[in-house]
């Protein structure tokens, strides 16, 4: 048996496989530090600089939009 890591769509901080508002909701409650989760915190760090802050807004707004939002 071979384990398999299945990383979520840019953006998709919740990891539901979809970039919509669910993320929104997921990605502010990361960024204001009541969401601490390993893996949303994690995958709202969209800039890799280890930590959640401002400069993953843009990022994140980005990924959503261009994602159909």
């Amino acid at each position: 048996m071979v384990d398999v890591l299945i990383l979520p769509q840019y953006g998709d901080v919740n990891g539901d496989g979809n970039v919509n508002s669910s993320d929104i909701e997921t990605f502010v409650d990361v960024l204001i530090g009541t969401d601490t989760n390993n893996f949303h915190v994690e995958w709202s760090d969209l800039n890799g600089n280890g930590t959640t802050n401002a400069a993953d807004v843009q990022t994140f707004v980005g990924a959503y939009l261009s994602n159909g939002n």
